[in-house]
């Protein structure tokens, strides 16, 4: 009993400060489960994503070209919105820790692995999808605090 149409995943009687969190949940359950049509609901199509102060820079489109290709698990927690009622905008700063494997390589225990976590920044802004108000990530910056495995899985 599944409906995959993009209408069936969007939550429309979310509260603000849940439906700002969505937008993130949504973007992240979309780079796992490797879902674009998800993936397109939860961010702008002039979304930028930077890390660690734009030394690292993808459009929309190159980033999700960057993690469609790979095996991924992504947490985010200690969540915090920055929210006025009744705005257009919001801000959100969240701790995220992210597993990465090459593409088909998740399940294999010896593969070469990438793990980070790092601090996240990201400003949202009201918008809709298929007549469903929601909320969309405009700009994602993260800095990373600490790596560990191998580096070359993500290229």
């Amino acid at each position: 009993m599944s409906d995959s149409s993009v209408q069936s995943q969007l939550c429309s009687d979310l509260l603000p400060r849940e439906a700002i969190i969505d937008a993130l949940y949504r973007a992240e359950t979309a780079f796992d489960s490797n879902d674009k049509a998800l993936f397109e609901t939860s961010v702008t199509d002039d979304m930028v994503f930077t890390m660690n102060g734009g030394t690292v820079s993808f459009g929309k489109d190159a980033l999700w070209g960057f993690i469609s290709s790979k095996d991924t698990t992504h947490f985010a927690s200690n969540i915090r919105v920055m929210y006025a009622s009744g705005s257009d905008t919001a801000k959100m700063t969240f701790t995220g820790l992210a597993q990465h494997y090459g593409g088909g390589t998740g399940n294999d225990l010896k593969a070469p692995y990438f793990l980070a976590g790092g601090l996240n920044k990201v400003d949202l802004v009201k918008g809709s999808v298929e007549g469903v108000e929601v909320w969309k990530i405009k700009h994602w910056a993260m800095d990373r605090i600490w790596a560990q495995g191998d580096q070359g899985v993500l290229h």
